[in-house]
């Protein structure tokens, strides 16, 4: 059984990721969870691996692995619940130990303790570990979640190596202290005899001496407390007059150059540093906008109140509602490089854009036409240390047709589809999840002679559907209708069961009465035109597979009074080309009579992975950490691809601080992250 186990990386666009987030949260308790995109971001590196296992088709469980010194520190690892002793959590550690067989590997376990209302799991967990080969280092970790002992492989550690973990991701550690026990570690047998024992402590280490307070971030970032400022104006999508308002105002009390424009994008130009004139200019850019989301329970109203800063463990979040570190944290950090009076700096041409959490309208609209820089930083990602060398190249169409419905007695029968997984119609689209559209699609085609009354779907243009409801009309009585589409949703089910395991299906009546209904040639038309139109990834980059260079997304339909229309986006990383997916879906739809409109088209980039800005990114990095810096491929748009289209870029980099789940209430930015990252910016700039 445990040679059977197949090893896959877990990645963002894997299928294997949506199973592997399931059973994290199932495995682990909120408080000792961190976000699991952090997870596939850090995996992306050299500093962490992030591995699934397969039994043949079943998913078996996954390991998330550090890669700090000497040592392959097993962060997480948990097997599936129902696929428990068979053996699954051995195969693994002899997986990762021949994988690591230059590295000792280490873990951290909850210490023994009959008092604990878990004491039978945390000596099950004991016995199992130690059964493998780990032994307790006589070392234990104590942060905001609890205490745990150290085990490695046959006892052996060095504070030092495993230190250069805080070093690597202080992210995950901040909070942490380590303790030296005070006597030799036990063997498993006197610990089981005596599990209570708790000899007295010395701290070793403190990771709170790295932690850095708001307070303190205040006094000595520039650009944190820009951001504050910023922080207490409204500035949704299409309302950022007032956020603009304040950047011209910062300009004229500088004697800055601006320009504004009708829709609020704002140009702002600072002259090079003394000897530095004859130097190309630098561009860098910043969306004004962010997303407004909040918890249920908030009363927050965004067009008027201040984001309230809840300071919590070395992080900075919102109480309740997004934070706007997305993208404040750039148009901060702009600002206060525009204020720094001692900065060594090229000619700063500083773009601050809107409407980029909602179209992207104004990286469209700006007038970049008297701009001479060729090179740009921009300041809108979620992972310190990275940038983003490919961004997608963006169609949306609207695909539409009228039709003639025709009175219909015929009984009125209502087919839904819910429960699906869904996801980032971008970022998740390679995962291999449901789409709801499709599969109600799919289950019509089984059923004979039907008549469409409506076809509902979907919700977000950039979000994959997860769910949709069609309202028909057929002669056939409700059994023969079930029979009909009952072995399709077994089939379904045994195909999604990974991806989509809450997949719901539901037949009942519809309304009463005759209905306005499509014929029944228009709506095998139609019908079929939704099962065979593509979506999902298209064309992966065949040396790395579970990168996505082109996809298609099926977003939203609408079939009401025989109107009909759907949106329908393409995506595409170079090599790929937009233009002939866009040009492969409007030919597509021609076959079936349904007309294309584009609704938003926007240019991705792509940079070589040597460049001279990311060579400069890369050294200073590297001097602070020791490590080169993660270069991103990233399927989905930036509004920076606007600019680098227009302005015919030569290079760009893109730099922020460690900001994990935009876009919702637990948007939330690390402390130290943001500190260090203006500092790395300022160095960069100083070198261009």
């Amino acid at each position: 059984m445990c040679a059977r186990l197949k090893t896959t990386t877990v990645t963002e666009n894997t299928p294997e990721a949506a199973l592997a987030k399931a059973l994290y949260e199932e495995a682990f308790p909120e408080i000792e969870r961190i976000g699991f995109d952090f997870l596939t971001a850090c995996a992306r590196t050299e500093r962490a691996d992030f591995f699934a296992y397969r039994d043949g088709d079943e998913f078996a469980g996954f390991a998330f692995v550090l890669l700090p010194g000497p040592y392959a520190y097993l962060l997480y690892t948990a097997t599936v619940s129902a696929r428990r002793n068979r053996g699954y959590g051995t195969a693994i550690l002899k997986k990762l130990r021949r994988r690591y067989a230059g590295r000792t590997m280490i873990l951290d376990i909850e210490p023994l303790s009959d008092e604990a209302e878990n004491a039978v799991e945390r000596t099950r967990r004991y016995r199992f570990y130690y059964n493998n080969g780990f032994r307790d280092t006589g070392y234990e970790m104590r942060d905001r979640t609890g205490d745990y002992r150290i085990l490695s492989e046959g006892g052996g550690f060095d504070l030092n190596g495993f230190v250069e973990s805080y070093r690597i991701l202080p992210e995950i550690f901040e909070g942490t202290d380590i303790y030296r026990v005070g006597r030799a570690a036990p063997v498993f047998r006197e610990a089981e005899a005596n599990p209570a024992a708790q000899p007295e402590t010395r701290t070793i280490y403190h990771g709170k001496e790295r932690k850095m307070t708001l307070k303190e971030a205040l006094e000595k970032s520039r650009s944190m407390r820009w951001f504050a400022e910023i922080s207490r104006i409204p500035r949704g999508s299409f309302c950022e007059e007032k956020i603009v308002d304040f950047i011209e105002a910062f300009a004229k009390e500088r004697g800055l150059w601006y320009r504004r424009d009708a829709i609020h994008n704002i140009i702002v130009r600072k002259d090079a540093s003394p000897g530095r004139e004859n130097e190309p200019p630098l561009v860098l850019q910043a969306h004004t906008d962010m997303v407004w989301n909040k918890e249920p329970w908030s009363d927050h109203d965004f067009t008027k109140d201040p984001i309230e800063f809840v300071e919590k463990d070395g992080w900075l979040m919102a109480n309740g509602t997004t934070l706007g570190a997305d993208d404040g944290a750039g148009v901060a950090n702009i600002l206060a490089v525009l204020d720094e009076p001692d900065l060594s700096h090229p000619t700063l041409e500083c773009i601050f854009t809107v409407q980029e959490e909602n179209g992207m309208g104004g990286a469209a609209a700006v007038d970049l036409s008297d701009f001479k820089g060729k090179r740009m930083i921009g300041l809108d990602g979620i992972l310190e240390g990275s940038t983003i060398y490919s961004a997608t190249d963006v169609w949306t169409g609207r695909l539409h047709r009228t039709f003639e419905p025709q009175p219909n007695a015929a009984a009125q029968w209502k087919l839904t589809v819910s429960g699906l997984t869904s996801g980032h119609g971008a970022l998740m689209i390679g995962s291999g999840r449901a789409n709801a559209i499709k599969l109600a699609a799919r289950l019509l085609t089984k059923i004979p002679a039907v008549r469409l009354v409506s076809f509902e779907g979907g919700g977000l243009v950039h979000v994959i559907p997860g769910s949709c409801a069609v309202t028909f009309t057929s002669d056939l009585s409700y059994d023969e209708l079930a029979a009909a589409v009952d072995p399709e949703i077994a089939q379904i089910r045994d195909e999604y069961r990974e991806t989509d395991p809450n997949a719901s299906f539901a037949l009942e009546r519809g309304g009463e009465g005759p209905a306005e209904a499509l014929s029944e040639a228009d709506s095998a038309t139609l019908i079929t035109m939704l099962e065979l139109i593509p979506v999902g990834a298209q064309r992966r980059t065949a040396s790395k597979l579970e990168q996505v260079e082109g996809s298609y997304n099926l977003s939203i339909i609408h079939l009401n009074g025989g109107a009909f229309e759907c949106w329908y986006v393409a995506r595409t990383n170079w090599p790929a080309s937009n233009d002939h997916m866009r040009d492969d879906a409007i030919r597509f739809a021609k076959l079936f009579g349904v007309e294309a409109e584009t609704k938003m088209a926007y240019p991705g980039h792509h940079v070589p992975t040597d460049s001279p800005l990311t060579k400069i990114w890369n050294d200073v990095y590297k001097e602070d950490t020791g490590k080169d810096i993660v270069l991103s491929f990233l399927h989905s748009g930036l509004d920076s691809g606007y600019i680098f289209r227009k302005l015919k870029l030569e290079d760009l980099i893109v730099l922020m601080p460690t900001t994990p789940d935009v876009h919702t209430p637990k948007e939330r930015v690390n402390i130290d992250s943001y500190v260090r990252t203006y500092e790395y910016l300022k160095r960069i700039i100083e070198r261009c």
